[in-house]
């Protein structure tokens, strides 16, 4: 049986939780918001809805391009790269996206890029970008996080650590369902810095 408050509650989940549930708001950041409204400006009758974690847009919708040559995926790095910082992202970070899964729904050729920094994924950051049968942009859903910094924790744990901590946080209940595979990323915390760790 499934308990949401217990789960919402959990130490697994207490990190994203938290800043759904956080009372604080972010205005949307000024570089963000200045280049979103250029954007908007550029294509009219497009519309922005803000993040309020994180100050960047959530959701652009509109005809937000004109129409391009290329691959849905083309099509999605090029507007990326040309609106970066209307998304939160320098243009370093822009250059790192990479393509982690595609799919059609309600006429629209969706394309999912994954955040990276310096080489390593952003846990839980990704660009949706929607693209219509002229190859326009129509849509831009995104969970990227901005102005990351990066912070090398001195203490060092190993693998074999790392999952009895993993297996202890999930509590005793827990069942092992296959093998435990690990990857190296870089985790958003609270207060934007991002720590590197092993999951």
């Amino acid at each position: 049986m499934f308990h949401e408050e217990s789960s919402l509650r959990h130490h697994a989940n207490r990190n994203r939780i938290d800043a759904l549930l956080s009372d604080k708001t972010v205005e949307p950041m000024a570089f963000a918001s200045e280049e979103s409204k250029a954007l908007l400006e550029k294509r009219p009758g497009a519309s922005v809805k803000w993040n309020t974690t994180t100050g960047t847009p959530s959701w652009i919708e509109g005809k937000l391009s004109m129409p391009m040559v290329g691959s849905a995926v083309g099509v999605s790095q090029s507007f990326l790269m040309e609106n970066p910082a209307a998304l939160g992202l320098s243009s370093e970070d822009a250059e790192e996206l990479t393509e982690i899964d595609s799919f059609e729904w309600s006429g629209l050729q969706f394309i999912r890029l994954q955040q990276n920094h310096q080489g390593l994924p952003v846990f839980g950051a990704s660009v949706l970008v929607g693209i219509d049968e002229k190859n326009q942009v129509r849509m831009v859903t995104s969970g990227l996080r901005p102005e990351i910094s990066v912070k090398r924790s001195e203490k060092t744990i190993s693998l074999k650590q790392a999952r009895q901590i993993a297996k202890k946080d999930l509590g005793e209940a827990f069942e092992l369902r296959g093998h435990i595979t690990h990857k190296t990323v870089l985790y958003p915390t609270q207060n934007s810095q991002n720590y590197v760790i092993k999951i």
